[in-house]
């Protein structure tokens, strides 16, 4: 058995092959060095090889907290930790920021025990750094695939299994590594399948525009909606959103989804104004995948100069964390958007690490409270102190507020009395298709604004 270790740079210094931060070997020499390990062993009936993918949780949020030199030695101590001598680890790899790859032969021991040592390991790494952090727990996220027959898999392959079942650990509020599944291939295969298919679910119009209301939380008229996809299939079942997003997120072609549905807002408002009928501004909302060019301002001019819409019928809707995020790539757009006459709005706001000195520097229109602000029917005090400090906060700057997840009268009824403007939940309107819209306009008299 070949027991050469693959990442330590104790023979060569080259930066060409070892990343110079950590001492380990970058990926695609680890990854050579793992074939050609494998192929030394082809004539070892036995031999068993896994990939363990790992990352540290939160990685971003400690460097952002504690300064990136702290975060850097956090990365050199890993990697420190990883690469002590062990029988059955051949080697360690950095891939980028906080990701790391360890190759280990499980050849000869049960896959529980090899769980175990994981877990320990992990473990024991988590108590070691966390006088490092003054105390504060600090996790790993572990995913593992074992190559039961090593000669016949491929290794890139292998990888993207262990970092896969990386990403789903990130689920558990707990350190414990996950296994790649059979269950986790046949998402991966659902998940190529729905990318493939999604031009053509464009093309033939399963992809639909559906529109949920926001109401006046005095008037309780409909004064705007926002604007949502959903795949409904040939056979009418639907693919949730839940499951396209994220995955269109991932890959990019999220890009493509909302600019199909930009097209049809546009083209929904420009045919109902042509009817002469009434029309209500209609949000959307914009990926953070857009910010890694600059193509979505000039789009979104020319869709105005082709349909002609009053821009006053036209919102765009960013998450919080894409403002925490991306903000300087941000602000040119926000502020473009807003000289045309176009709202913006900040999404989701409270979901995450919310920054409030935000809203101190930032050019929006309207504050939507994420719906973690109502978890439960009947408000608790603290859910009722927040809130309300929260919209009082937001009415002094001049920001519209608008509360998402409103489920029934008792919420509705306390945040009308908090100050809150709009409301938008289920309360009031499921997300629905673009004919049920129209009859609940046409049912609701709409409440103008201005």
């Amino acid at each position: 058995m070949n027991k050469q270790n693959l990442g330590n740079a104790n023979t060569n210094t080259s930066s060409n092959v070892f990343d110079p931060l950590t001492g380990l070997k970058k990926y695609e020499y680890f990854v050579s060095d793992l074939k050609r390990i494998i192929s030394e062993n082809k004539n070892t009936p036995d031999f068993k090889l896994a990939i363990v993918y790992s990352d540290i949780r939160h990685f971003k949020y400690l460097n952002d907290t504690f300064g990136y030199n702290r975060g850097n030695e956090l990365l050199k101590m890993y990697s420190e930790f990883i690469s002590k001598p062990n029988p059955r680890f051949l080697g360690n790899c950095h891939v980028y920021s906080d990701n790391f790859i360890s190759a280990t032969n499980v050849s000869g021991i049960t896959e529980e025990r090899f769980y175990t040592e994981i877990d320990k390991r992990n473990k024991n790494f988590e108590e070691i750094i966390k006088p490092f952090f003054f105390d504060r727990p600090i996790l790993l996220n572990t995913g593992v695939y074992i190559l039961r027959d090593a000669l016949n898999e491929d290794i890139e392959t292998a990888i993207s299994n262990a970092n896969y079942a990386r990403k789903e650990s990130k689920k558990f509020n707990t350190d414990q590594c996950v296994q790649f599944s059979d269950q986790m291939m046949k998402d991966i295969i659902f998940r190529m399948e729905l990318s493939a298919s999604l031009p053509m679910a464009i093309e033939t119009k399963e992809i639909k525009v559906f529109f949920q209301p926001k109401v006046d939380s005095v008037t309780n008229k409909v004064i705007g909606a926002e604007a949502l996809a959903r795949w409904i299939k040939k056979d009418g079942s639907m693919i949730y959103p839940d499951q396209f997003i994220p995955l269109l997120e991932s890959n990019g072609m999220i890009v493509e989804l909302d600019y199909y549905v930009y097209r049809e807002v546009f083209k929904y408002i420009r045919e109902r104004l042509d009817a002469g009928l009434e029309v209500v501004p209609i949000s959307m909302n914009i990926s953070r995948v857009h910010f890694k060019n600059d193509e979505l301002g000039p789009y979104i001019e020319e869709l105005l100069a082709q349909y002609k819409i009053p821009t006053e019928y036209i919102e765009f809707e960013l998450t919080e964390s894409i403002y925490i995020d991306s903000i300087h790539r941000i602000l040119p757009f926000v502020n473009k958007m807003r000289s045309l006459g176009i709202k913006i709005s900040m999404d989701d706001f409270g979901s995450g690490y919310s920054s409030l000195n935000l809203l101190n520097n930032l050019p929006i229109d309207v504050l939507k409270l994420d719906k973690v602000f109502l978890s439960n029917d009947n408000l608790s005090r603290n859910q009722k102190i927040i809130l309300s400090c929260v919209i009082s906060m937001a009415k002094q700057l001049h920001i519209k507020v608008l509360c998402e997840g409103v489920e029934n009268k008792h919420q509705s009824e306390f945040l009308t009395t908090a100050g809150c403007d709009m409301f938008q939940g289920f309360y009031f309107s499921r997300p629905i298709c673009e004919e049920n819209f129209n009859q609940y306009l046409k049912d609701n008299e709409i409440y103008d604004s201005k």
